[in-house]
């Protein structure tokens, strides 16, 4: 794969031990690996280096493919004389997704280091900065608080803009009265966070905190959702897991209970009609009658319990 501008590549065998190439400028770190290392100049090239480290192998090729641009691919198929690619990116993923202890751990550290960079950047925070200037912010922090670097470009959407779900920050000044995203991550040996935080800039006016609350119940119901062998889709379908637009958000815990699909005791017309959820499954658009937990009917707009 490319790294930079020169060709990086881990090279795995059936057979053998594993060989790694790498620009000759890299030597020293690819040797602290403990891996075979082959290397070579810029005026060399990596073709004797990749034939080197293959040596007498042949056959099919297996790949990331998402991560080989075509000039690689098309270079090691000359000369390798590979003809047929196979892609092992699912069976990657596979072992990427059990993590070990020490890599638990490092996970852990770069969320942390991420709750720590976000509230030292809200010290620095003032009413009128523009969006770029908190993006600086945000990056100065990460490096002082010892992150590699930023996990991905953050963002940071204020006003209307803060409902795009992936926005770019521009000079766009962060007035008093409006909702404030920030999305960010830092990245620690390798390993990312990712957090999104909204914040209301001043105070927040009705509307907003009934939007606030409908987020915060969804996330809620999911958290309490979550156990081991459950699907993230099985998860995003889960009673309560997600929430109703802005303009019919229940205004009460009691009508929460009856939004979310959970043993109802009150009438709230407004809420039951479009809001009445299964315990087992979503149904939509609904009608006016559905069924909450427990097989307990919902009709007439109002959910029984």
């Amino acid at each position: 794969m490319p790294a930079y501008e020169r060709f990086v590549g881990l090279f795995l065998f059936r057979d053998r031990e594993p060989v790694l190439v790498v620009p000759a400028l890299e030597r020293e770190a690819a040797e602290a690996t403990g891996l075979s290392v082959r290397t070579y100049t810029d005026a060399e090239g990596p073709e004797n280096a990749v034939r080197e480290a293959v040596g007498t192998a042949r056959g099919p090729l297996g790949v990331e493919k998402h991560a080989l641009t075509l000039d690689w691919a098309e270079r090691l198929g000359e000369w390798l004389g590979v003809s047929r690619w196979v892609d092992v990116a699912p069976q990657v993923r596979r072992l990427r997704m059990i993590k070990d202890a020490q890599e638990v751990e490092t996970l852990r550290k770069a969320a942390l280091v991420a709750d720590r960079v976000l509230e030292a950047a809200l010290q620095h925070f003032r009413v009128g900065m523009t969006e770029l200037d908190l993006v600086a912010e945000l990056e100065l922090q990460a490096r002082r608080a010892g992150a590699d670097g930023m996990a991905f470009s953050p963002l940071v959407l204020s006003g209307p803009r803060s409902a795009l779900p992936h926005g770019v920050p521009g000079p766009n000044t962060i007035e008093p009265g409006s909702l404030l995203l920030i999305d960010f991550g830092i990245r620690i040996n390798g390993y990312h966070s990712d957090i999104t935080r909204t914040f209301a800039v001043g105070s927040a006016d009705e509307r907003m905190r009934r939007v606030y609350e409908a987020v915060l119940a969804s996330q809620n119901a999911a958290l309490e959702a979550i156990r081991p062998g459950i699907t993230c889709a099985e998860l995003d379908a889960w009673p309560g897991s997600r929430w109703p637009t802005p303009d019919t958000a229940p205004t009460s815990p009691t009508a929460w209970d009856t939004a979310w699909g959970w043993p109802c005791t009150s009438r709230h017309p407004s809420t039951a009609e479009t809001m009445c959820r299964s315990s087992r499954a979503w149904s939509s658009p609904l009608s006016r009658a559905c069924t909450c937990r427990g097989g307990v009917a919902c009709a007439s707009r109002t959910c029984a319990g």
